[in-house]
This record gives structure tokens, sequence and C-alpha cells, in this order.
């Protein structure tokens, strides 16, 4: 992420944070010691999360082994364009290039990532398709409507 951060040629001013902690942390600090526009929040509250994800545009998760998640809901519930890893997570539930993007690798991932901070109308257009989706087919009602479907099939 802070690597497509750096190579963003655009015109926008960006903000980059980063919750959470781990392994990972101090190399992604060194990433970044140039970098003023990235914020480490370290280990946040549910609250916070969701706050964060109220202020900011995108959402990324490009894992490389990632299950479905319910971040990836939260963040399209707040209304963010989310990038996730093909073949993991949220991957075939949300419909490809209409309603969310999937990387395959590096490249991909900056690509995409790129183009929608560029493109404020893609950008609106999938978080909002996004949003539709998860609100129609993943409340309660639908979804015990789904359990109640199997449950009298198999009677």
């Amino acid at each position: 992420m802070i690597r497509a951060l750096k190579t963003y040629k655009g015109g926008k001013q960006l903000r980059l944070s980063i919750a959470g902690a781990g392994p990972m942390m101090s190399s992604l600090k060194e990433q970044s010691a140039s970098m003023d526009n990235i914020r480490f929040l370290g280990k946040i509250s549910r609250d916070e999360v969701l706050k964060l994800m109220e202020d900011s545009d995108i959402f990324v998760m490009p894992s490389r082994n990632e299950t479905f998640g319910m971040v990836y809901l939260e963040a399209v519930a707040k209304k963010n364009a989310v990038i996730a890893t093909k073949n993991t997570g949220v991957w075939g539930i949300f419909e490809e290039d209409r309603e969310m993007l999937y990387c395959e690798d590096y490249d991909s991932f900056e690509s995409m990532l790129h183009k929608l901070i560029d493109d404020d109308a893609m950008r609106k257009e999938m978080s909002e398709k996004a949003y539709q989706r998860a609100f129609r087919d993943y409340n309660w009602e639908a979804i015990a409507q789904r359990y109640k479907d199997i449950y009298d099939g198999m009677i």
C-alpha cells in the first residue's frame, strides 16, 4: 500500500491510515519514513474503526489468505469503494468491477488503487452499488429467509 502511494502521480492529496498492529509494523514504518501523509493508529476500538471508515473513501485489504471477513461489509456499509484479493474473502460475493475490485498481484492492486483515487464517478458508483447489494442480500431478514428456504427444502 505504501509503495502504491509513493508511485501515485495524480493530482489528489492522499492520506493513508493504517489501523492494527503486527509483525509487519516496523517494516511499514520504515517504508513510510519520509512520508507525512501516513498515520499509524495501532490497535483501535471497533467504534474507532467504524469512524475511520466513515471518514474514508477507499478501503483496501489485499490479503493473501483472507476469510469472508465482516470488515468488508463494514467498509461497504460506510460507502467505501473496496479493493480485495481475488479468490479470497468476499470474492464471488460482490460483482467484480461493478461493486468491488479484486486484485491478483501487486501490479493489479496498484493500477486499481490509482484508478479509484482518480475516478471519482467510478468510486462513488461502485461504493453505492456494493452498499445496495449488502443491504439487500446481507441483512438479517434475507439471511433468515435463506436458512428457512434450506430448511424447507430438506423436509
